[in-house]
């Protein structure tokens, strides 16, 4: 119940972007978190398979040239854990400089071996860690490049020293010669956040 309402404020959050930015292009990490709630969409609808939400490894954002709303001004490729023949499903998302969905296509599709987490699963963790970075970007300004120019996010999972499951989140961004990374427990508490060096 607890990730069920914080997914749903994350939605309402982005929603809230996307009609209410005025400054032109919303910033790729709030395009990230509009791009996955529309693969939940996206399956609910049967318009791609559910192995997108439960297979989920990384997503990379991609601004597209445009001149107005209504034109495609990003692209959000988002890619599944390894599949045969060392494969990655991947599907392709297009929305406009308000993050309004234009279309979706599927690139690749192979069977993919799903991995287990023991509390919450891998889009939900996805989703806190992309919610919370866009909230806490002006708390504190030294992931702003990492919300505002978002390159890729990917999401593994580690097994720590003391047999404990964690999400580690991986941003990169577009001008920083760091990488973000952000921890959570299994269950999608933040447990650190922290630049590292490429």
């Amino acid at each position: 119940m607890k990730n069920l309402l914080v997914l749903f404020l994350a939605f309402f959050t982005s929603i809230c972007f996307a009609q209410h930015d005025h400054s032109g292009s919303l910033k790729n990490g709030q395009i990230a978190e509009i791009s996955f709630h529309w693969i939940g969409r996206l399956v609910d609808t049967g318009k791609i398979s559910e192995s997108f939400l439960l297979n989920f490894q990384q997503l990379e954002v991609t601004p597209l040239p445009h001149h107005s709303a209504g034109e495609p001004a990003f692209q959000v490729n988002i890619k599944q854990n390894l599949g045969q023949e060392n494969k990655q499903s991947e599907l392709k998302i297009i929305l406009d400089m308000k993050g309004k969905f234009l279309s979706h296509e599927v690139l690749v599709e192979v069977p993919t071996t799903q991995i287990e987490w023991p509390d919450s699963s891998v889009s939900e963790l996805t989703e806190i860690a992309i919610h919370y970075l866009n909230e806490q970007t002006p708390l504190n300004i030294n992931i702003v490049p990492f919300r505002e120019k978002m390159k890729s996010l990917k999401i593994i999972q580690k097994i720590n020293s003391d047999g404990i499951v964690q999400a580690i989140i991986t941003i990169e961004s577009m001008v920083s010669a760091n990488k973000l990374e952000i921890v959570l427990s299994s269950s999608g508490e933040v447990q650190k956040i922290g630049l590292i060096n490429l």
